[in-house]
């Protein structure tokens, strides 16, 4: 929302605006982070509706205020501007589970016996989408969705590179290598990215990479089955 809060008492005196911030306030109502003026009125607007709200001190600061801005039992006026509403996130737990089987679904798309290839980067992309906004993950949540992500990018690389969309491929590619630099797989499609977008220089050291990191991979590999501690 946009608004401009006033002090109704006191000659329309401005208290708050978000015009002035230069940017709209996100609520989150249900919460009790906010007035209970702002929670009846907003859960009575629409989209694209605009209100002016007088509210008593009970339904806004009360005996308290909101010092130095409001004083204490100041009745207020909003000019409310609601903008756009977007629907509440699932509990991360369910959304782990939701981008698990978008992954598997991308991946029937991928290797089934008639490849559908854009409907594997529909399942891939949203299975991300599923995995913004994760604070409050526990550590083995983390784990997993680090892992699910560095899968899901790297797929999507894979997907577009089947259909020749060398500037997708590139992007999943660079977007995993954020969170997981070191992935051999992903350098290689990047690799073959930047072949198919005409930077061989690029495409060159991006393979000598990934040959290096699967040459450090195998090393650590044959030192944890030989138990043979590295000087």
């Amino acid at each position: 929302v946009h608004y401009t809060g006033y002090l109704h008492q006191t000659a329309n005196e401005i208290f708050d605006c978000s015009h002035d911030r230069g940017s709209p306030l996100t609520i989150t109502l249900g919460v009790g982070t906010f007035i209970p003026a702002w929670e009846i009125a907003l859960a009575a607007m629409k989209v694209g509706e605009e209100a002016i709200m007088i509210c008593d001190p009970e339904y806004a600061y009360g005996e308290a205020g909101y010092p130095p801005r409001v004083p204490p039992n100041a009745v207020l006026r909003f000019e409310i501007s609601f903008l756009r509403a977007v629907e509440p996130l699932a509990p991360l737990h369910e959304r782990i589970l939701d981008a698990k089987e978008c992954r598997k679904s991308g991946n029937a798309h991928f290797t089934g016996h008639s490849p559908e290839y854009t409907n594997a980067i529909a399942d891939y992309r949203r299975g991300l989408t599923l995995l913004t906004e994760c604070w409050g993950a526990t550590l083995s949540e983390e784990s997993e969705i680090d892992e699910l992500r560095t899968a899901l990018w790297s797929n999507l690389a894979a997907a577009y590179l089947k259909i020749q969309d060398y500037a997708g491929a590139k992007e999943a590619c660079t977007a995993g290598l954020e969170g997981t630099p070191f992935h051999p797989k992903m350098l290689f499609r990047l690799g073959q990215a930047l072949t198919g977008l005409g930077d061989f220089a690029g495409a060159t050291r991006t393979f000598a990479s990934a040959a290096e990191v699967r040459i450090m991979d195998d090393f650590l590999q044959l030192i944890a089955k030989t138990n043979i501690a590295p000087l």
